[in-house]
């Protein structure tokens, strides 16, 4: 069993799918901590509070305390691990949304080699690298002409393509991934605030019953002590915010660099560069996808590249009549 989960995570792509589950299990195990840190710091000043007050049994509210600790941990413990390893699954396929459109690549130029392709070349929703995924398709109309033609030859690149310089802000990519991020940011948020409150109302309860709150002061204090806790809550939801932010902004990072790599690297070989190959330093989990990729240009290089330029195609374009077949 062991070694077929370590079989698991052997590519470089699938543990980063395992990273970024963890990622996304870290900042809600976080909150949960921080979270139950200020409870038991409420606990303690309450039992330190109705002792320098001289409250009656108050080494009965002491046990009572502990022993609420201990059973309401227990109730909840199947339902927290069942929240945060559903949590894991998710962040899990978070990770492999955002490889998608380079798997799809990868994949689309390994079944050209072995020429079991489809003549188009569509993504989907969550793919929608924009840049990548649309210099892609135009990538693969120039493949589908140097196999018709049956030789390797530059290509004319829109000037549209030809000005980028850098790394294009990719919108609707990064709204996608923050939204998600943002529904997972609110479904631990409502999981972890509904039990606190859960607990903050058992407690008030506990400590009226157990020191014999005839006239109403100790339930008083609780509730208004209560009311602190709740604020406090929400200020572990900003904080909780904030990281997820943060994560969002990560993952696009390790995704938006090397789709201009890649970008940039179609782009050369069509021009005419045909050494051209695809060299990311720090990207380790699409390590296989460019070694797929790059071992496609290898294949064009090796099939369709002429020596002779007297038989070099013209350049191909989309509207050029001679290349439509």
């Amino acid at each position: 069993m062991n070694l077929k989960i370590a079989k698991i995570f052997q590519t470089s792509h699938s543990r980063f799918h395992l990273i970024v589950g963890l990622k996304v299990l870290a900042i809600a195990l976080f909150s949960t901590l921080f979270v139950l840190f200020v409870y038991w710091t409420f606990l303690a000043n309450n039992y330190l509070f109705f002792q320098a007050n001289g409250y009656e049994r108050i080494e009965n509210l002491k046990e009572a305390f502990y022993d609420y600790i201990f059973s309401e941990t227990l109730s909840f413990l199947p339902f927290l691990a069942l929240f945060y390893i559903s949590l894991f699954f998710v962040g899990s396929y978070l990770g492999s949304l955002l490889l998608r459109p380079f798997k799809k690549i990868a994949q689309h130029c390994h079944s050209i080699e072995t020429d079991q392709f489809e003549v188009s070349y569509k993504s989907d929703l969550f793919s929608e690298l924009k840049l990548l995924t649309n210099f892609s398709e135009l990538f693969f109309y120039y493949v589908n002409q140097v196999k018709a033609k049956k030789i390797l030859g530059p290509s004319v690149v829109p000037p549209i393509y030809s000005q980028i310089r850098g790394p294009v802000f990719e919108k609707q990519f990064f709204f996608h991934f923050l939204l998600i991020t943002i529904i997972i940011c609110v479904g631990v948020s409502t999981f972890i605030f509904n039990i606190a409150l859960i607990l903050r109302e058992k407690l008030i309860l506990l400590g009226a019953d157990t020191l014999l709150d005839r006239d109403g002061s100790v339930s008083r204090y609780l509730v208004s002590q209560g009311d602190l806790f709740e604020t406090t809550l929400w200020i572990s939801i900003g904080i909780e915010g904030l990281l997820y932010l943060w994560l969002a902004i990560n993952l696009y990072s390790s995704v938006s660099m090397p789709a201009f790599g890649i970008f940039a690297t179609m782009r050369t070989f069509m021009k005419g560069n045909f050494s051209a190959r695809i060299h990311l330093i720090g990207f380790a989990h699409l390590r296989e996808y460019t070694k797929e990729i790059n071992s496609f240009l290898d294949y064009l290089e090796t099939n369709y590249l002429s020596d002779t330029k007297d038989k070099m195609a013209r350049p191909f374009t989309k509207n050029n009549k001679h290349d439509q077949h």
